[in-house]
């Protein structure tokens, strides 16, 4: 991926020939809060805006809502145009200051509440090249750095949005930015959506690893020909519990952890969620009292994502014990090694025999008196012992992949900010300045295109008073 350059790098800070700083007041002529008009997720209507329609600098068409009325009802005020650039201003801190600009699609569409709209009304800015810096990290550091914070979310006013400064470079040399940065953008997009397919490639990869070593073949060739596998109940393999209902009054605030379904992931224990009980108290439910190579299923909402809530408890998860709409199983006799059965609970076979037997509508939950009853494969105990280590290393080996696959993506997201940086430094294209002299010409700098718009702004104001006073004298 090639990069066009300019003749030289300048100091932090320094503009380059021939480009202006300019506010955001003084480049557009509208900032705009949306319509409060009732919205449906129903698609009856109108296409509107909301807050999570910005995804990735563009307009998500699957995000939008509706609003249900005729266009002459909403009016022209709030439709957009093309160029219009939307600004997320009430948000979290991490997606405050996303923009995306609208092209036309779908058409028409109606700017929504807790977005800003801002549009230049003017033919002096290359409205992509304006979007393309707000997509920089300086933008959004700016936009970071003068909005409200609360606990949850921050907020962005229109006072403080409009003294934000923004780089501009002579229109000529707009464009030039835009195309270059484009193309290379559509380079690293074309290589991030790509690497954002093989997780969804990995997932179908383990689950196939775990169909295999749940049905026999992936020890095939390295079983004994006489080899049986049997099927056996799971209370006849695990000593099967289920946890205590224990009151918020019995919390504390150090102790023994309590294993709740919140704790219980996909394939693993995750503990950002943390509840304790005092340890004295914890240790009056000893058979509670959770042991490494305990195995721990999810009663409520057992699937998610057509995955299973299960995990596999180790050291680094104790001491706990377990709570209520969990189960427990413990190891009991010789026929079972808790790697088998944790791995051939992570299996699409065992998901579909939960799902099968799951009971309510709108809490799916499975019964503990029906999972004890649950059926699995069972191979002799040295055929198990060779599953798992097959299935670890060929996890392991996925594991590699996603871990390798998480560190391009940062690094593609690192090349999109740094391309953004250089463009807006004036250092990604040869500048307006360096060509006019090149080629022996005059050429017409920033300053004069900020001067040619507050000029038009000047002359717009009056007219829009006298227009605003004969409405007012007519009413």
């Amino acid at each position: 991926m090639g990069l066009e350059m300019s003749e030289g790098v300048l100091p932090e800070g320094e503009l380059p020939e021939g480009w202006a700083e300019a506010s955001v007041d003084e480049l557009f002529l509208e900032i705009l809060n949306g319509t409060t008009k009732n919205q449906n997720k129903d698609g009856r209507g109108i296409p509107v805006t909301r807050i999570e329609s910005i995804q990735r600098s563009q307009f998500d068409k699957t995000r939008l809502g509706f609003i249900d009325a005729e266009l002459s009802e909403i009016g022209e005020k709030y439709q957009y145009l093309k160029g219009d650039i939307a600004l997320s201003h009430i948000n979290s801190l991490e997606h405050v200051g996303k923009t995306a600009i609208y092209n036309e699609f779908p058409s028409p569409l109606i700017h929504g509440m807790n977005l800003l709209r801002l549009r230049l009304g003017h033919n002096e800015v290359d409205p992509k090249c304006i979007f393309l810096e707000m997509q920089g990290g300086k933008f959004r550091d700016e936009v970071r750095h003068k909005s409200n914070q609360a606990v949850n979310q921050v907020s962005l006013n229109q006072k403080n949005l409009k003294t934000i400064k923004l780089s501009l470079p002579p229109l000529a040399e707009q464009k030039r930015i835009v195309e270059a940065v484009e193309r290379l953008l559509s380079e690293v997009n074309t290589t991030r959506e790509a690497l954002a397919r093989v997780p969804k490639i990995l997932k179908r990869f383990r689950q196939s690893v775990l169909a295999a070593a749940c049905s026999g073949k992936l020890t095939e060739g390295w079983r004994n020909g006489d080899a049986r596998w049997g099927v056996k109940r799971l209370d006849d393999l695990f000593l099967v519990r289920s946890g205590e209902a224990f009151k918020k009054k019995d919390y504390s605030e150090t102790g023994t952890r309590l294993l709740q379904i919140a704790n219980v992931g996909f394939g693993e224990i995750i503990w950002q969620q943390q509840h304790f009980v005092p340890t004295k108290f914890a240790n009056q439910f000893e058979d509670d009292l959770l042991r490494t190579n305990d195995i721990v299923i999810a009663l409520n909402r057992p699937i998610l994502g057509n995955q299973m809530k299960v995990g596999f408890v180790t050291t680094k998860d104790l001491p706990a014990i377990l709570y209520q709409r969990v189960a427990m199983l413990r190891k009991a006799g010789s026929e079972i090694e808790p790697r088998f059965a944790f791995t051939y609970f992570q299996s699409d076979e065992f998901r579909e025999l939960v799902q099968s037997n799951l009971q309510g509508s709108d809490q799916p939950y499975l019964n503990f008196s029906l999972l004890r009853e649950f059926e699995i494969p069972i191979p002799p105990i040295p055929e198990q012992h060779e599953i798992v280590r097959r299935v670890d290393e060929l996890f392991a080996w996925a594991d590699d992949i996603e871990a390798a696959v998480t560190a391009a993506t940062a690094r593609a997201d690192k090349l999109t900010q740094a391309i953004l940086a250089r463009a807006f430094k004036g250092e990604l294209v040869p500048t307006e300045a360096e060509l006019a002299r090149k080629e022996g010409r005059d050429y017409e700098p920033a300053s004069v295109l900020l001067a040619r718009i507050k000029a038009e702004r000047a002359t717009e104001a009056p007219a829009k008073k006298r227009g605003r006073a004969m409405r007012a004298a007519t009413a």
